[in-house]
């Protein structure tokens, strides 16, 4: 489902690896109940 290895299946649900994540949407994408939500961040440099 993640082509970066960024989930983990746990038994309360899936967990991101944030430094993993690309932010691409594949997995909100395959989620068949449409369960994930992807949340832009605003980051300071």
């Amino acid at each position: 489902m993640c082509s970066h290895d960024a989930l983990s299946l746990l038994n309360k649900g899936v967990e991101v690896n944030s430094d993993s994540c690309s932010g691409c949407g594949q997995c909100r994408e395959a989620c068949p109940a449409m369960a994930i939500d992807m949340v832009m961040k605003r980051l300071n440099l």
